[in-house]
């Protein structure tokens, strides 16, 4: 895990296991790294609204009970510095010992967008992740194979997500993944019979991808079977994304559904779409796996070159016209053979 952010202030109640419970955390940054321990204790924990713009008072532990731990670094003049929570927080680096996301300890944060913790979590509380709209991003600490927690954080989270394993000691924020999975959007639909039983549906193939893990590992076996599921309302960018990584980053991908996946790619418009996804995310890296798999049409790179050249992207306008000039010329040759 990354070093812990200097200058973070953290209020912590003490546990009787000899861990901390993380109350409320201050700084200046919107992107903090969580200390590892606190006082010579490991950080187990996130307490109730530990994130929220508004805590709860019946759920905070009274005032006397809570300790304060300052990481080295920059000390406050006079006063705390502003606190950490709400539509402030960006991204958050959970330490590998942290074990559980306390009841709604992320609720309204609407500009949260990436999330990294390791291997140790064991509990998510209700509503933890209520209201925070532009999550989209995991990194999880860990090897692919490895069992986490990634099931328990997927289970409260039914909108789009990438989840990255990035290994157990990434170097910085921009290694590379070993693996990254894609998980769809889903709806859940409940409805009561005349017998008032409650009957649950769900629509899209999200919720069968977040199904695809034995004893807390992703079996991908499974999760590459999912995509040929007949499914309603899934987002065919998303999809398509999803295919594009399983190949760029094939951990455990066999030879069969690599091509199952690089056929889905070439049909109907899905490369294209692929492509303004890149484009939207700036992922120039995708971009360049994308066109390595020759599954993009003349007309695809018509299309993307648009978008690149709208978004004033210029190293992916060169890159798709330069792949553009060379579908032509291939065109242009087997063309000339066949009058030949």
């Amino acid at each position: 895990m990354p070093a812990a952010t200097p200058g973070l202030c953290l209020e912590y109640l003490p546990l009787p296991d000899g861990g901390a419970r993380l109350v409320r955390l201050y700084g200046e940054t919107p992107c903090p790294v969580l200390p590892a321990a606190v006082d010579g204790r490991p950080l187990t924990e996130l307490g109730p609204y530990c994130f929220a713009p508004a805590q709860r008072p019946g759920l905070m532990p009274p005032a006397g009970a809570l300790r304060r731990w300052h990481a080295p670094g920059p000390a406050p003049e006079a006063s705390l510095p502003p606190r950490i929570a709400g539509s402030f927080l960006e991204q958050l680096t959970l330490p590998e010992c942290l074990r559980v996301i306390g009841e709604a300890a992320f609720y309204d944060c609407r500009k949260l967008t990436c999330l990294r913790f390791g291997r140790q979590i064991g509990v998510v509380g209700s509503d933890a992740f209520t209201n925070t709209f532009a999550l989209l991003h995991l990194q999880v600490c860990a090897a692919p194979g490895e069992a986490t927690g990634l099931a328990r954080v997927l289970a409260c989270l039914p909108g789009e997500l990438r989840a990255a394993f990035v290994g157990s000691e990434p170097a910085d924020d921009t290694a590379e993944p070993l693996a990254v999975l894609w998980y769809p959007e889903y709806w859940e639909d409940i409805e009561e019979t005349p017998a008032h039983i409650l009957l649950h549906t769900f629509s899209g193939r999200g919720y069968h991808y977040r199904q695809c893990f034995a004893a807390g590992a992703p079996a991908f076996a499974e999760y590459d079977a999912v995509l040929h599921q007949t499914g309603e309302g899934d987002a065919p960018a998303t999809l398509a994304m999803l295919a594009l990584e399983r190949l760029r980053w094939p951990h455990a991908l066999t030879r069969q559904a690599a091509e199952q996946y690089r056929a889905w790619l070439a049909a109907a418009d899905h490369a294209a779409l692929c492509a303004g996804r890149l484009l939207k995310l700036q992922d120039t890296g995708g971009l360049h796996a994308l066109l390595a798999l020759d599954v993009l049409d003349a007309a695809g790179l018509e299309q993307a070159s648009a978008l690149a050249a709208r978004a004033e992207n210029a190293e992916a306008a060169a890159l798709l016209a330069a792949a553009l000039r060379q579908k032509r010329a291939v065109a242009k040759k087997r063309y000339d053979f066949d009058d030949f």
